[in-house]
């Protein structure tokens, strides 16, 4: 089935890396994306003295960060903090593209030689403050802009999830997720060891799991040895991802629309960091704006993509005859009931041909 998507936000699905200062340039409201072999190429297009002049530069300060690291790592805390975080972030704003062809004299030329198209060289606006730190947004290998089927899948799993729960008459999926929230809460409060921060990534993880479980996972029989009673005994498992019904759920790649204007732009992001605040006589944990917070590369508002989307009824429907036939069913248990609940699906009723 073929799906126009169109985005109602700026999106970002990152790379999980922060761009170096030698990956873009930035002049007045435009921000390139430059490769290393497009940029040499027009160092050596330039003069062979640039290009070594790049190299020479690099290693400098290079050296500088490396050495001023390795006294940090010898003197600890002796160092003092302050001024080695100063040091070290004043070299690392060395690093920008922009210094270099100003020292070279290069700043025209590289402006120019930024305004043609050419492989390895991506021209977005900036929209917001010049930002030292850019998160780079996730691209193929030929540099084309898309959405993950992944990440797609993951968003359509939450809202079916959901859709099911909403949908729940008996009230079973209703009390598995209160039953959960109580749980997962207990665990927090009755934990005095760990830190704030581990235990509220371990609370986001957990929580919501047994609704997920009770919604999409069939269950499965598994034998296991019963030390105390001294013999083999099958126990249900509904926690097995082999049982996992979006596993027929297929979601390819949203792929940007031909003829699509430039759908990228740099923004500044308000990144909101846990951190502890007084308050009166107390110190309490809440969600503070970052005071330097990194830039990112978003897909803009109102871009529109192709995707394709199918459930693999046939598969699942071939597992399904197959379990009919066991003479003690072990494995998809509930089958029916989820199926029909999450994908709108009557097995029971369903035919080869159909």
């Amino acid at each position: 089935m073929h799906i126009t998507l169109q985005t109602l936000s700026p999106v970002h699905i990152g790379t999980g890396e922060d761009l170096s200062y030698l990956d873009y340039y930035i002049h007045q409201r435009d921000y390139y994306r430059i490769s290393q072999s497009s940029l040499l190429a027009f160092l050596q297009a330039q003069g062979t003295e640039h290009l070594q002049a790049y190299a020479a530069w690099i290693d400098e300060i290079s050296t500088d960060l490396y050495e001023m690291e390795t006294r940090r790592t010898l003197h600890g805390r002796n160092l003092p903090g302050k001024d080695f975080n100063q040091k070290r972030k004043a070299l690392r704003q060395e690093l920008q593209l922009s210094r270099f062809m100003k020292a070279q004299k290069l700043e025209k030329a590289f402006q120019a030689y930024l305004t043609e198209p050419r492989p390895g060289l991506r021209h977005y606006r900036l929209n917001g403050n010049k930002k030292q730190q850019i998160r780079a947004l996730i691209s193929t290998g030929t540099e084309a802009v898309y959405l993950p089927g992944s990440s797609l899948k993951g968003t359509v799993r939450t809202a079916m999830i959901y859709q099911v729960l909403t949908d729940d008459t008996s009230g079973m999926h209703k009390k598995a997720l209160l039953a959960d929230i109580k749980r997962c809460l207990k665990r927090y409060h009755d934990d005095t060891r760990s830190r704030d921060s581990v235990k509220e990534r371990i609370l986001k993880e957990n929580v919501g799991k047994a609704l997920e479980y009770s919604t999409a996972y069939c269950g499965i029989l598994q034998d296991q040895f019963d030390h105390k009673e001294k013999r083999t005994i099958s126990r249900r498992n509904d926690r097995d991802e082999m049982m996992d019904l979006f596993k027929f759920l297929e979601i390819s790649d949203a792929r940007l629309r031909e003829g699509s204007k430039t759908p990228v732009e740099v923004v500044a992001s308000n990144l909101y960091l846990p951190s502890k605040v007084k308050q009166g006589g107390s110190v309490k944990r809440m969600a503070t704006l970052q005071r330097q917070p990194p830039g990112m590369e978003v897909i803009r508002k109102g871009v529109t993509f192709d995707l394709e989307v199918q459930i693999a009824v046939a598969r699942m429907f071939r597992i399904y005859q197959r379990v009919q036939q066991q003479n003690q069913r072990r494995e998809w248990l509930d089958m029916e009931t989820k199926v029909k609940a999450l994908y709108g699906l009557d097995l029971t009723q369903l035919t080869e041909t159909e």
